[in-house]
């Protein structure tokens, strides 16, 4: 059950298969929230989102050609989380481009 910020981020590189450091939630103002905020409480302090409806939508992991772009509008769609506080990060902890796939992703952490 997605019930914190911690559990949603496992939740996240469990499904997709990817490195725990690959992958960060972020608060509007690019703070990063701590990891035992409640979901709930998080979508609402940040992006005014009332009886935030987390699911556990995303079945399969991503396929090799995915890009970054594509599994941010997944999980927005299929999870209720909002594209913007997702970002997933290169080795050195920068953002990547959304046309990044997310295979590259896996293997620059390999």
């Amino acid at each position: 059950m997605l019930t914190n910020i911690k559990s949603l981020k496992n939740y996240l590189v469990d499904v997709l298969k990817i490195p725990e450091k690959s992958i960060e939630i972020y608060n509007k103002d690019g703070s990063i929230p701590g990891p035992n905020k409640s979901l709930p409480a998080f979508l609402k302090d940040e992006y005014g989102i009332e009886n935030a409806d987390v699911k556990e939508g995303l079945k399969k992991t991503a396929s090799f050609n995915d890009s970054v772009t594509d599994i941010i509008e997944r999980i927005e769609k299929l999870c209720n989380i909002p594209a913007a506080c997702i970002k997933f990060l290169d080795e050195k902890g920068n953002p990547l481009n959304g046309n990044t796939h997310i295979d590259t992703v896996r293997k620059n952490f390999a």
